[in-house]
């Protein structure tokens, strides 16, 4: 009798918000368990264009770690992620030497469809577009001889940060959940060292 009496004194507000609370938490934890790790290599090319200057293309490596959260259709995912880019570039040559590097690091938000949006999708195709806010950081440094024997050693480097976007195209390859990535990226960095950024890729996602 006690507990009885005891339960019928909970107000229905307060047995209601418990209630909801609990079944909040139940479908946030069934979707933080739903969630997909996925990553991906490869190569392409970085173009970053200093604000009154000439552009410099450069050949690049990047390494792709994201977390996917399938949606209800289970066609589509939306993804958090960091597509981490590395340029590099040197010439060689009888009258002086250069190289230059650049790293490109956006924290990116992604709507995926199709092929690579979720596991098993069975889609053969697939596409995707982001946005987001990150990092860019490119060094240099030239070596030039001039007449008379004289060196002239010139170096400097620049970080800044900016917002993002990326879009592009995903095709299934194999049996297992293997695809292949084509992505465009843009970047305009916005402290006092203003680039455009402009990247291709094709990455093989596993």
């Amino acid at each position: 009798m006690y507990f009885f009496a005891t339960y019928n004194s909970i107000p229905n507000s307060i047995l209601m918000k418990k209630l909801f609370t609990l079944l909040v938490v139940c479908l946030m934890s069934t979707y933080v368990f739903a969630q997909e790790f996925r990553h991906g290599v490869g190569s392409g090319f970085l173009v970053q264009v200093p604000e009154g200057d000439e552009g410099e293309a450069l050949p690049t490596l990047l390494y792709y770690p994201r977390v996917c959260f399938p949606m209800s259709s289970g066609k589509t995912s939306i993804s958090i992620g960091v597509p981490l880019t590395f340029g590099i570039a040197a010439s060689w040559g009888d009258s002086g030497n250069s190289a230059s590097f650049a790293f490109n690091a956006p924290v990116t938000a992604e709507f995926n469809f199709g092929a690579g949006a979720v596991k098993n999708s069975g889609k053969r195709f697939g596409f995707f577009v982001g946005a987001g806010f990150g990092y860019h950081y490119a060094s240099y440094t030239e070596d030039f001889d001039y007449w008379g024997g004289e060196d002239y050693v010139y170096s400097g480097s620049s970080s800044s940060v900016g917002p993002a976007g990326d879009l592009g195209v995903r095709f299934k390859v194999g049996k297992q959940n293997h695809n292949i990535e084509i992505r465009t990226s843009y970047m305009r960095t916005v402290s006092d060292d203003v680039y455009d950024v402009f990247g291709l890729n094709c990455l093989f996602n596993f």
